[in-house]
């Protein structure tokens, strides 16, 4: 039996037994097959089904490639669609863009804290970085800017791991891992788990031209409780999604509810320039009086277009006038900044960030980027949990390896460091910080917080504007170094003098009487050294050394 009647008989057979289902009840329930997959690869109909492992909630898969291109139709020529998937990639890379893998410990109070020496971890992904394959840090840009057109991110993984067959359990290999970049729109069906939709289980993919679809098993951690890698990572594919609700198995683009919008601005402007042009065009019109369309067409014959500066001598009864066209246009550009003005308002950006400023002042926009903020780092978070997902598999194949070993109660601890769209100007900053230190002195003065607590404080405000803090160290160790360096100083201070022999005299002056030979003017610790006697008797030195210099 050839294609198209193996297509004619189920389609036929769909039909009888749809008819039959509305004839035994009675009309109650209406049959349709148009959602059932078809397993033939080569129906020219099967973009029109949905599978039966598929979501309801997804797009069929002709419409979702048709999403896929208009997204990258649009991100290749809208000059505004491009630009705000750049202003996203531009605030998740850049100079300040840094990954540390340290390793911390769980001491007895059960805090964390990073183990001093511990390289290895952060050895094992600068390997992984940097290698000549992998390239992560240098095509991370291009990863998020697909991640952001495609709504999708899936990303092989290739660990240098062999299974033992003679033992089953053990693995050869140094676990560094090679990464690979699958192409979204190769990806045919994404499978779930049964009863929880949130884990991907299966991710079919198919190359251009191949007939048979290649299952791919998705990373996911070993939940085996009593498996010596329970927790960590395994699976061939990392698979990111974007713009997605619990029960879709696909990810949706960045301009994918805005693709329509901006489409029509295309238009609109295309139509306005087309609008400008024959504004700018004119014609020359001659109107004769009392001429019949005889005399008319002879009098047209002998006119030319006048050149500039030309003479032009005629009677009362001819009239030469230059005519341009009246298109009524001048509501062009509201339109147009209304348009732009909903396209980046629905996707949070404030419109000043593309070229419409003229109603903005530093206030307002001041105002206006809050939104702004929270949106890019909602964004910054998401890219954040990729690169935690891809340093944790890399760590995880070298634990595997043996490479990588770890106590039990230490842990790998991933921190990525990105642009902050919040940090604020130099002296913004000075002045909070300063007026921050003064309201916790207060309030540890009072007794409102501890000083441990005023520390930590101030260690977030210096971690946010980029100052390396040391997270095991205590309020003690500070006040240990103050007091050594107040004690230092005091000793090399000119103006302390040595102590002085006793002086018992009694007709002496009583702030002057030293007899334990203690230091003038001391009052402990945090005494004043410029007393009233210390300062009479250097006056009386001054003047006795004026006086031999004068004789």
């Amino acid at each position: 039996m050839s294609q198209p009647q193996i297509s004619r008989f189920r389609d036929t057979l769909g039909v009888n037994i749809a008819k039959w289902i509305n004839v035994r009840t009675q009309g109650a329930v209406k049959a349709t097959f148009l959602e059932a997959a078809t397993s033939d690869d080569d129906d020219p109909r099967a973009d029109e089904y949905r599978r039966l492992s598929a979501s309801k909630r997804d797009l069929k898969p002709l419409e979702f490639r048709k999403a896929q291109d208009m997204s990258f139709y649009l991100w290749q020529r809208n000059p505004i669609a491009r630009r705000m998937i750049a202003i996203l990639v531009e605030f998740c890379t850049g100079d300040e863009f840094k990954i540390e893998v340290k390793i911390q410990s769980k001491d007895a109070q059960k805090k964390w804290s990073d183990v001093e020496g511990r390289l290895d971890a952060q050895e094992v992904w600068d390997e992984f970085s940097e290698d000549p394959i992998n390239r992560f840090i240098q095509d991370l840009p291009l990863f998020i800017q697909d991640f952001l057109i495609n709504g999708e991110l899936p990303l092989m993984m290739f660990p240098n791991l062999t299974v033992n067959p003679a033992e089953p359990g053990t693995v050869s290999g140094d676990g560094h891992v090679r990464m690979g970049y699958c192409d979204p729109s190769n990806i045919t069906q994404v499978i779930p788990e049964l009863f929880d939709v949130r884990q991907i289980k299966i991710i079919m993919v198919r190359g251009q031209g191949d007939a048979n679809e290649t299952p791919l098993t998705a990373v996911r951690p070993n939940i085996d409780r009593s498996s010596d890698r329970y927790g960590m990572l395994e699976g061939q594919v990392l698979f990111f999604r974007l713009n997605h609700v619990v029960n879709q198995t696909r990810g949706h683009g960045h301009l994918l509810d805005t693709a329509d919008w901006l489409d029509a601005l295309d238009q609109f402007l295309f139509d306005a320039l087309e609008g400008i042009r024959l504004r700018n065009s004119f014609f020359y019109d001659a109107t004769i009086d009392d001429a019949d369309e005889e005399k008319i067409k002879e009098i047209a014959k002998e006119l030319t277009v006048p050149a500039s500066g030309a003479l032009r001598v005629h009677n009362q009864k001819v009239k030469y006038d230059v005519v341009t066209p009246d298109l009524k246009a001048q509501d062009i550009e509201r339109a147009m900044l209304a348009y732009q003005t909903f396209i980046v308002g629905a996707k949070g950006y404030p419109v000043m960030w593309f070229g419409s400023g003229a109603d903005t002042n530093k206030a307002t926009a001041g105002e206006m980027a809050i939104p702004t903020m929270k949106m890019i780092r909602s964004m910054q978070s998401e890219i954040r949990k990729v690169i935690e997902q891809v340093v944790k598999y890399v760590t995880d194949q070298a634990r595997i390896a043996g490479v990588l070993k770890l106590a039990d109660n230490e842990k790998i601890d991933v921190r990525v460091s990105m642009f902050d769209p919040e940090k604020k100007g130099t002296e913004d900053m000075a002045m909070g910080f300063n007026q921050m230190v003064v309201g916790l002195a207060a309030a540890v003065r009072e007794g409102w917080i501890s000083p441990e607590t005023a520390k930590r404080v101030i260690d977030g405000m210096l971690t946010r504007i980029g100052v390396a803090v040391d997270p095991n160290e205590t309020v003690q160790d500070l006040q240990d170094e103050l007091a050594a360096a107040q004690a230092d100083k005091a000793a090399n201070d000119m103006y302390n003098t040595p102590p002085q022999p006793g002086n018992t005299d009694p007709n002496a002056p009583p702030d002057e009487q030293n007899p334990d030979g203690k230091q003038p003017g001391k009052r402990g610790a945090k005494g004043n050294p410029f007393t009233a006697s210390y300062m009479r008797r250097l006056s009386r030195d001054a003047h006795r050394m004026i006086d031999e210099a004068r004789k």
